[in-house]
């Protein structure tokens, strides 16, 4: 193995603060693109669902009047 320690590992001689912080801005920027659209797909199923909700409750208010 290249490093005998971990703390070798975690310093990589010097480089280890920006190695280790592109690991983490790089999975930091997978996971909000990966959980982003997810939550905006469940926000707006929840619009569509509240709006057909609305628009039954309007359809079965309006028979009654008739």
């Amino acid at each position: 193995m290249y490093f005998e320690t971990f703390t070798e590992l975690w310093q990589m001689a010097g480089h280890g603060p920006f190695v280790w912080s592109s690991y983490a801005i790089t999975y930091l920027v997978w996971f909000l693109l990966i959980m982003v659209p997810i939550r905006q797909l469940s926000r707006q199923k929840r619009r569509i669902r509240a709006r057909c909700e609305a628009l039954s409750q309007r359809e079965v208010n309006d028979g009654d009047a008739s």
